[in-house]
């Protein structure tokens, strides 16, 4: 992703944060992904540092494209590029016996010439000089080894960039707010993008009218917890929207204090961009699976429905929850609130116990209990104390099995 500032590619235009789209189309631009992706593929085994080497003296030469473009393309074909692992430990433990002999060498014979100084250091660690020089500071970062590189089609790395400028620009964002119609869309398509911003832990309020569904999305930059991670999040999230058949996106981007680094982003269906991600399937996050196996296997009376695909009102928001629990005619839903989700908790909270709803489990993540206001509410909260629970990462079984007899 392009999430380095100095990497995002746009202009300011009538306060409009504008991405310089590049056409996939272009042979030039072609010719040139064409000859970055041949360095890339002839790279196993050469370092990190060789390979920067290489890409001065073959693509950052009489270029007729944008610097930053250029750069920009070359991020995401390091992102495609794996390096041999090298053990930390191990490295300073192999420093350390060196320079301790060395220390110790050069106190016994001080007058000691440095040619056959640097053999006797070298016999100590059984190894030659040679040897010492190429692996002594391997494990930094530039001498790391490239092993394997994810090959791509040329005009596939072309659509990749324009898709990666958009997501490094949602990584500062305010506020999203994507704008989806009903009825050009099919109910399967989605249903399963916006259960995909429960996947991926977003903060979401979702309202519908006149056909169509308005997704607002808190941006990282309007959180105080773990922005990074949510930025990851959002962008990973944005090439589902891409694969609707029409969509309109607008968004509040502040990257810097600058006035010229603020601005609306606004996307639709008709901006050039593809999804690298393949048609809408039933994906599920491993954790999910991984507890849906285990409660289906331990609980003898209810099973939780993985073709859920359940979009809840509460009152005042539409919401989406993370497992359908059906035990004969009986349904539960449970909805797990992570880090960032307390504006989100209390909303659901409130219009759960406003609403006397009886099928309803809450779930909230540990950290988030550090918030005052949030320990107060679920503290004060009956509905809470009966049918909620706190985890850690995922909920354990036995919570909600516990929970569930209620039912």
């Amino acid at each position: 992703m392009l999430t380095k500032k100095e990497l995002l590619n746009f202009k300011k235009s009538k306060g409009r944060i504008l991405p310089k789209f590049i056409s996939s189309d272009n042979p030039e631009l072609l010719q040139l992904a064409k000859s970055a992706l041949q360095i890339f593929n002839n790279a196993i085994g050469l370092t990190r540092s060789e390979i920067e080497e290489l890409i001065e003296q073959q693509l950052f030469i009489d270029i007729n494209v944008e610097e930053i473009f250029l750069k920009g393309l070359v991020k995401l074909l390091h992102d495609r590029l794996n390096y041999a692992e090298i053990i930390a430990s191990d490295m300073n433990d192999f420093r350390h016996k060196l320079f301790s002999n060395a220390s110790y060498l050069l106190k016994q014979n001080s007058e000691i010439l440095l040619s056959n100084y640097l053999k006797d250091v070298a016999t100590t660690v059984g190894k030659s000089i040679e040897e010492i020089q190429k692996i002594l500071y391997s494990d930094l970062p530039e001498n790391s080894k490239a092993i394997y590189f994810k090959d791509i089609e040329e005009k596939k790395l072309l659509n990749r960039y324009n898709l990666a400028l958009v997501q490094g620009l949602l990584f500062y964002s305010e506020s999203v707010t994507i704008e989806i119609e009903q009825h050009t869309n099919s109910k399967a398509d989605l249903r399963f993008l916006l259960r995909q911003l429960k996947f991926y832990q977003l903060v979401t309020y979702i309202k519908k009218e006149n056909a169509k569904y308005y997704v607002e999305i808190d941006g990282p930059i309007s959180l105080f917890l773990q922005t990074q991670k949510y930025g990851f999040n959002l962008a990973a999230f944005f090439p589902n929207v891409v694969l609707l058949s029409k969509w309109k996106l607008s968004a509040h981007i502040t990257i810097s204090k600058s006035i010229r680094s603020q601005g609306l982003l606004e996307l639709s269906e008709k901006s050039p961009l593809v999804s690298h991600y393949k048609n809408f399937s039933s994906y599920i996050p491993e954790e999910f699976q991984i507890f849906s196996e285990y409660f289906n296997s331990k609980s003898e009376y209810w099973k939780i429905d993985s073709s859920n695909e359940e979009i809840l009102f509460d009152g005042s928001n539409f919401y989406f929850p993370d497992f359908k629990f059906v035990k004969n005619n009986k349904v539960v839903f449970l909805e797990l609130f992570h880090a960032w989700h307390k504006k989100a908790f209390l909303q659901r909270l409130e219009n759960i116990e406003k609403n006397n709803t009886n099928d309803f489990i809450m779930g909230i993540a540990k950290n988030l209990i550090k918030d005052a206001e949030i320990a107060s509410k679920i503290h004060e909260s009956k509905y809470f104390q009966e049918k909620g629970f706190i985890f850690r990462e995922m909920p354990t079984v036995n919570q909600v099995i516990e929970i569930l007899k209620l039912f």
